[in-house]
């Protein structure tokens, strides 16, 4: 993945390490979203003695990066930053963009010991950050919780070794299997911290994706409505082949202030398209597939090009299938309520094995991550083996 292959070789790392390392991979989390094209990271900067110092995560804007807002901190703690230790969720950048290096500032800092998750494979980076530490006489380690960072930075990384982004499905389901009692009836099957972190989980995404089924049976919103999250809702997307989106539903009534984007075919009703266009909707035609339907392919190299590098689908069964066929889908996030409906709208993710014209096949390379509870729910987590 990255030049920096000294990230799998077996370095020791202290717990003193892995505690500083986990508060920068938080404060790199509070960070998903938010940082446009920049990758979220953490830092972390801790005295010769153990002594927190500082922290630091990328900028809403994607600048200041997280070492550079962490070291402004220390402005008036410069001799105690002087030999000390930065824990950094990726590779400290060696190029001048918009920003100096960071691997320089760490230098200048006085800091001596880096600790970094993640190797970064930006072609600008990729093992450079590390070489000018080094030839600075920094001791840098590498490879600490690097699958916690992978995760973390998965819309930055993906355009980076993929060249598309990253997209999640999310799905919820009934303990048989159904993700509603009926095709095209909205069914409300998982509890409130269900919900909660859900919400919690389009804040952390660049957009939140659906289909035009989803907004004609449920009208969503597909907002961040947790307190103080009023600024970190995703760009909302919408699958529209023929432009049946209604003009007076929840989405298109925002658009004006929360931006909509609607994909649909080049042949779809121009009226139509004008009207939606006046509401404020960013209408997008693109080419249909041999199937008549718009390509996940398609939506895929509209939001690398629009800088949208992490997306949340939240949708129904045939349109999560698309994607997976299209093998773009890189993680899973399934809750399933204890409840049984005996029939209904068939899901389709790993889990769902109850069903046969909906079973997950046998070859899908998805491997589950995480499974806990989620008040009265399961919370399941697949990654896809590759990711």
């Amino acid at each position: 993945m990255t030049l920096d292959d000294r990230a799998s070789r077996q370095v020791f790392f202290s717990s003193d390490d892995e505690r500083w390392m986990r508060l920068a991979l938080l404060m790199g989390a509070r960070a998903q979203g938010r940082t446009a094209e920049n990758p979220p990271v953490g830092c972390v900067l801790v005295s010769p003695k153990g002594q927190l110092l500082a922290t630091g995560k990328t900028a809403a804007t994607g600048r200041p990066h997280a070492e550079q807002i962490a070291l402004d901190k220390c402005r008036k703690l410069h001799d105690r930053l002087q030999g000390g230790y930065a824990y950094v969720t990726l590779e400290p950048c060696a190029h001048y963009g918009q920003t100096p290096p960071c691997a320089d500032a760490l230098i200048k800092a006085g800091i001596k010991y880096v600790i970094y998750a993640l190797g970064d494979p930006d072609t600008r980076v990729n093992g450079k950050g590390r070489k000018l530490l080094e030839a600075a006489g920094v001791q840098v380690k590498s490879g600490l919780f690097a699958q916690e960072a992978t995760d973390i930075m998965a819309g930055f990384l993906a355009t980076k070794t993929k060249n598309r982004p990253c997209f999640t499905v999310k799905t919820a389901l009934s303990h048989d299997g159904f993700i509603a009692a009926k095709k095209g009836q909205q069914s409300w099957l998982t509890g409130e911290a269900a919900k909660a972190f859900v919400h919690d989980l389009r804040s952390r995404h660049d957009g939140v994706l659906t289909g035009i089924d989803s907004v004609l049976a449920d009208d969503p919103q597909l907002t961040c409505r947790l307190a103080g999250y009023a600024s970190d809702n995703p760009v909302k997307m919408v699958m529209d082949s023929h432009l049946r989106i209604p003009s007076d539903c929840q989405l298109v009534r925002a658009a004006a202030s929360q931006p909509l984007l609607v994909f649909t075919r080049l042949d779809s009703d121009r009226e139509k398209q004008a009207a939606l266009q006046a509401k404020g909707v960013q209408v997008i035609s693109v080419k249909a597939g041999k199937d008549g339907r718009i390509s996940p392919e398609d939506i895929a190299k509209h939001c690398l090009k629009s800088g949208i590098y992490s997306v949340l689908i939240e949708a129904g069964a045939e349109l999560n299938k698309s994607f997976f066929a299209a093998g773009l889908v890189d993680k899973v996030v399934e809750l399933i309520a204890p409840v049984t409906l005996g029939q209904g709208y068939v899901g389709y993710s790993p889990s769902q094995n109850r069903h046969p014209s909906m079973a997950f096949a046998q070859s899908a390379d998805y491997i589950l991550t995480s499974n806990r509870a989620l008040g009265d729910d399961r919370l399941n987590i697949w990654h896809h083996q590759a990711t």
